[in-house]
């Protein structure tokens, strides 16, 4: 079994960075796994459906998520860790 690079894509953006599209909603949901003390892990010019540009900033030790849509969007976002949703 080969990885392609739509993989190793797909496991950052959905898994690491917890970014999910809603289509029926119209929304972002930004839920991610939590980062090391001291680390920080940013994601930048990710495109959305309606031609906006999403940048996400997780930062160790600060529980916020940090994020920008660039650009005209009808997008609603909702962010926090994904221990935030037990």
């Amino acid at each position: 079994y080969a990885w392609t690079a739509a993989h190793c894509i797909l496991l950052v953006i959905e898994h690491i960075f917890g970014i999910e599209y809603d289509r029926f909603e119209n929304k972002i949901f930004i839920r991610p796994l939590p980062v090391s003390t001291g680390e920080r892990l940013s994601l930048s010019g990710l495109p959305l459906p309606d031609g906006a540009s999403l940048d996400v900033e997780l930062r160790g030790g600060n529980p916020a998520v940090h994020y920008k849509v660039t650009g005209k969007t009808a997008l609603a976002v909702e962010a926090g860790y994904l221990n935030d949703y037990r």
